[in-house]
């Protein structure tokens, strides 16, 4: 991989990144804010990925076989998302366990495929994003959390930041990676970091 494309990449990887930081700042301030309940927000984050099988396969138009041997775990995962609505936290804790499952065995079937490269950083982003919106949801969800006014705003612009000096940070180190699309443990690592740290920014303690 040349060096111009090394750099191609790691923006791409680096636009999805901001992409996430933005999702997951607006989840919160929906349900933090008493525009969205949490529930309402599961019910709208389900509706989002209804067509992931669909979406997923769109990043693998060049490698079907590889697409085939995740297939199915994306379509268990799918199904998890067309369930009926969950109206109690109990039920929402039954289908957040559930959708855990599929994304924890389709993310042991992607560590152990050599041939994903460059999709591997897509699909391991997009398994730590959905953690981390279940995990804004299901803390919402816990008494005596909820933060409302100019102290969840002041939170909110403070994430922000927080957020995008941590992508800038992973965008600089990546720069100096030769060939990283090929280095999964790298983006398993550093995914899972740079999550660790959205989550500090955008879920209430």
């Amino acid at each position: 991989m040349s060096k111009e494309d090394n750099i191609h990449f790691v923006d791409q990887v680096v636009a999805g990144l901001r992409t996430a930081a933005d999702e997951l700042e607006k989840l919160q301030l929906q349900v933090a804010l008493g525009k969205m309940e949490a529930l309402d927000a599961f019910e709208e984050m389900k509706k989002t990925y209804r067509s992931i099988n669909h979406e997923v396969q769109l990043k693998f138009i060049s490698g079907k076989e590889t697409y085939e041997d995740i297939k199915q775990y994306i379509d268990e995962l799918q199904v998890q998302f067309e369930l009926g609505k969950a109206d109690t936290v109990d039920a929402f804790n039954d289908q957040k366990k559930r959708i855990l499952e599929k994304l924890n065995s389709l993310e042991t079937k992607i560590r152990t495929n050599p041939t994903l490269n460059s999709a591997y950083a897509y699909l391991i982003e997009l398994i730590e994003k959905i953690k981390a919106k279940l995990e804004i949801i299901s803390k919402q969800l816990e008494p005596m959390t909820s933060k409302v006014g100019d102290a969840v705003k002041s939170g909110y612009e403070s994430g922000k930041e927080y957020t995008s000096k941590v992508i800038n940070d992973l965008k600089n180190r990546w720069e100096g990676v030769d060939d990283l699309p090929s280095k999964a443990s790298v983006f398993k690592e550093e995914m899972g970091m740079a999550f660790d740290h959205f989550k500090k920014a955008f879920v209430q303690s």
